[in-house]
């Protein structure tokens, strides 16, 4: 790592060294055909371009992993929410169970006093005739 704090040091720096290898390339390259030349410029960029690709893939799944991690508290969250939601529903649910019933039974007991009442009446009735 270079000690500069100035952009243009580090590009610099870089053309550099990029000159460097085109003349390390020709001198390696001079005296070959251009058939190996051109195999090996496919190659070095082909190579170039899946470390590129590569380094690009492990960000895009670090960031999915912590979307991930995110999402999964956010559901943590939630379920606490919906368990609560569901407790209160079925607590409703017993209330009106309840409530229910007792309709039920009264109902039950007003019918059997109207009954009650009918017989009565049928009863004396039948006395007065």
């Amino acid at each position: 790592m270079l000690p500069y704090n100035d952009p243009i040091i580090y590009f610099l720096f870089f053309i550099g060294k990029l000159v460097g290898l085109v003349k390390l390339i020709h001198l390696i390259t001079a005296h070959m055909d251009p058939i190996p030349v051109a195999i090996l410029f496919s190659i070095v960029t082909l190579t170039t371009t899946l470390a590129v690709l590569s380094i690009q893939v492990w960000n895009i799944l670090k960031e999915f992993r912590i979307t991930i991690q995110k999402m999964n508290g956010i559901l943590d969250e939630s379920t606490g929410s919906v368990q609560k939601v569901n407790k209160m529903l079925d607590d409703a649910g017993k209330v009106s169970g309840t409530v229910s019933d007792g309709v039920v039974q009264a109902s039950g007991f007003i019918s059997g006093i109207k009954t009650g009442i009918t017989a009565l009446n049928a009863v004396f009735k039948k006395k007065e005739e």
